[in-house]
């Protein structure tokens, strides 16, 4: 069975008190739906009142998770830290600032002073972005327990953070690359350690004595032998 079709005019015009103005429609829909009154949101397309509450709350709740102080959570610590606290350190050692010129000259010309580089020269170096670090924090992240280098973050510059040798320690001699030329090396590869019958150190020394260490070669093989002198 067919249903009943009403009228629109006659609906609405009951719901009116029967008064439906033809010259002012929405004068009689104003009458209708009073204002504050709840529409069919599925019709007007706006969305609800409480939904609006919760998504904004939810864009307040992502805001909040990536403030500055909360930085320590959203670190991705998918490196070895140790191994990069070890780089890092070799970086700023005596060691290699004795013949690094790049790092020598960032200390020395640093804006910051009192030895403070930025943390991106770091990051700059191939070793460090193979080990997946990209970001200052990780690096700072690392370094909390190292007793050779010191990090900041700038006071003038928000997210920019700096990094030095600890207690700004002196910078050691530079050797120019001609100098570390000039050594001569001798190797000796031993099979048996120390025990007699092994083999010394080989050639004719000269010049002044640079270095001469030990070094064990592996389980089975025995120990290098190694000595540097200058001519």
């Amino acid at each position: 069975m067919p249903k009943k079709q009403t009228n629109i005019k006659n609906y609405f015009g009951a719901a009116s008190g029967g008064n439906l103005s033809k010259t002012n429609p929405q004068k009689t829909l104003d009458s209708f739906f009073p204002k504050g009154a709840a529409m069919n949101t599925a019709a007007t397309g706006s969305t609800p009142a409480n939904k609006r509450k919760k998504n904004d709350h939810s864009k307040e709740t992502r805001k909040k998770t990536t403030k500055k102080d909360d930085w320590k959570i959203t670190v991705q610590n998918d490196h070895d830290e140790e191994e990069l606290q070890t780089q890092v350190e070799y970086y700023l050692s005596n060691a290699n600032l004795k013949k690094d010129k790049f790092y020598r000259s960032k200390i020395i010309s640093s804006p910051h002073g009192n030895g403070w580089i930025d943390i991106k020269y770091i990051l700059s170096a191939p070793r460090i972005q193979s080990m997946n670090v990209t970001t200052a924090r990780q690096v700072v992240e690392a370094l909390k327990s190292s007793e050779e280098v010191e990090t900041m973050e700038d006071a003038e510059e928000e997210g920019t953070f700096l990094i030095r040798r600890k207690k700004n320690k002196k910078l050691p001699t530079f050797r120019s690359q001609s100098d570390y030329q000039r050594r001569r090396r001798y190797d000796s590869y031993s099979d048996y350690g120390f025990d007699e019958g092994s083999h010394g150190f080989s050639g004719y020394r000269c010049g002044r004595l640079l270095e001469c260490g030990v070094k064990p070669w592996d389980d089975d093989a025995g120990y290098v032998l190694r000595a540097l002198y200058d001519y």
